[in-house]
């Protein structure tokens, strides 16, 4: 039961869809219980939007001035940003960037 853990929480870094519906199939079938299989799922994708904000923002040191004067941005909206961080979770392209921006351009 500990390998399907593990997999379901790594798998969930890459695409957390596809996690998501094999840890549904895995209780079905009585591989995991339905605490074990949502666990795995909630905690990688918590995680790896951690890491990813974590990484945009370590690596706003390693960026030109002019880059960095082009992110360095007030937003007035701040719902807007909500709504573009759900949009980002339906769209599975979109959450890399997301992520990585926001830790890039320092949004709190």
């Amino acid at each position: 039961m500990t390998s399907f853990w593990g997999s379901l929480f790594l798998g969930s870094f890459f695409n957390e869809d596809l996690s998501l519906i094999a840890s549904i199939v895995l209780f079905y079938k009585d591989k995991l219980s339905l605490t074990e299989s949502l666990s795995s799922v909630f905690f990688g994708i918590i995680l790896s939007d951690l890491l990813l904000f974590s990484i945009g923002r370590l690596s706003q040191k390693y960026f030109s001035e002019k880059v960095k004067n082009a992110l360095d941005f007030k937003i007035k909206n701040y719902h807007l940003v909500n709504y573009f961080i759900f949009i980002s979770r339906i769209v599975p392209i979109l959450r890399l960037p997301t992520f990585y921006i926001a830790g890039l351009s320092q949004l709190k």
